[in-house]
């Protein structure tokens, strides 16, 4: 996953993220205050919260049988939602506040 500066397209930083079963990432989401972002695996893994300045797992949200198919964090950044391929199931999970702020 690589972080890149808006305006000159200029990498800031980059983190080789892989789960346990050394999948590469699915898709990412950026958490609304810019301090960390989710990745989900396909297969059956889970989606994993992280550090964007480090790269650090922060938390892990449960995957699905068949595979996590998106992960989203809400607007207000208070709840990130998880979604299973082929299980029609949508997850609301409590994002905690970063305690090192």
């Amino acid at each position: 996953v690589a972080l890149l500066e808006t305006k000159t397209g200029k990498r800031i930083a980059e983190h080789p993220i892989k789960n346990a079963a050394r999948d590469e990432p699915r898709g990412i989401d950026v958490h609304p205050d810019g301090t960390r972002f989710v990745v989900y695996f396909g297969g059956q893994h889970d989606a994993e919260e992280r550090d964007l300045r480090t790269g650090k797992l922060l938390r892990v949200y449960p995957g699905y049988l068949h595979g996590t198919t998106a992960a989203r964090y809400h607007p207000d950044g208070t709840r990130v939602a998880t979604a299973g391929t082929y299980s029609y199931e949508l997850r609301i999970h409590a994002v905690p506040r970063r305690t090192d702020e």
